[in-house]
């Protein structure tokens, strides 16, 4: 879409931990002047989210808009970028319903900028968007937030024991995380081993297709018996 206006992408590669290089963000921020920065913390391929004092430093620093993308946010310690809104007119978070929320097949995600800025928006907006059915089951979660803290704390807890269960297995490496997935690895050939996994029912996702995670397997984390089937399947393919 960038280089479909004329624009040209500068994208800053995360360090060796696959944590964020801010300096180097900054640095381009500098030398570049972007009209438009985008953030996506908790970062998905990698997991990790980018510290609250960070996500402020960018978006003071940035001459254009500055997107966040908090798609991730429910499963965060972190602040949301949601607070510096008041001080900071060129900022744009979005969300998604797709994740703690659980209505991936909606489809439907919401943003949230200055009115001045989503007044623009609203000018170049497609006239029938959202359905009125998926605009009230929206509205209804986001009008029950405590419903939604309860389906997040069950989906932390899935995932921290899921995490815990992967790095007891023997020559398994597992990824610090952020979100509701968990990257790791093991000394098979992760093509193979997807392959091997599928055929016993589970489904994980090979990362080879980012450099900085060529190696690595994604598993997102999801009922006590699912990540229970999958512990199984892995223990039983690595374990040989």
């Amino acid at each position: 879409m960038i280089h479909l206006h004329g624009g040209q992408a500068v994208s800053i590669t995360c360090r060796s931990d696959f944590q964020f290089d801010v300096g180097a963000m900054l640095d381009a921020i500098e030398t570049n002047r972007p009209n438009l920065v985008i953030l996506t913390t908790p970062n998905n391929p990698t997991g990790l989210a980018m510290p609250f004092s960070d996500v402020e430093k960018i978006v003071r620093a940035a001459p254009g808009f500055v997107v966040v993308d908090e798609a991730y946010h429910e499963f965060n310690t972190e602040a949301s970028a949601l607070s510096l809104l008041d001080d900071c007119p060129n900022l744009i978070v979005m969300r998604t319903l797709s994740k703690a929320f659980g209505l991936a097949g909606l489809r439907l995600g919401f943003m949230v900028a200055r009115p001045e800025i989503i007044s623009e928006m609203m000018k170049s907006r497609l006239p029938f968007m959202v359905d009125r059915m998926s605009e009230q089951v929206a509205l209804l979660l986001l009008r029950n937030q405590e419903l939604v803290k309860d389906r997040v704390q069950i989906i932390l807890n899935n995932t921290r024991t899921l995490k815990e269960a992967l790095s007891s297995i023997d020559g398994v490496e597992v990824r610090p995380t952020n979100t509701n997935f968990v990257l790791f690895r093991t000394s098979a050939d992760p093509a193979t081993l997807l392959n091997e996994l599928a055929d016993k029912g589970v489904l994980v996702r090979n990362m080879g297709g980012y450099p900085e995670l060529v190696g690595f397997l994604r598993v997102t984390s999801g009922t006590e018996d699912e990540n229970k089937a999958f512990l199984e399947a892995l223990n039983s393919i690595v374990g040989k």
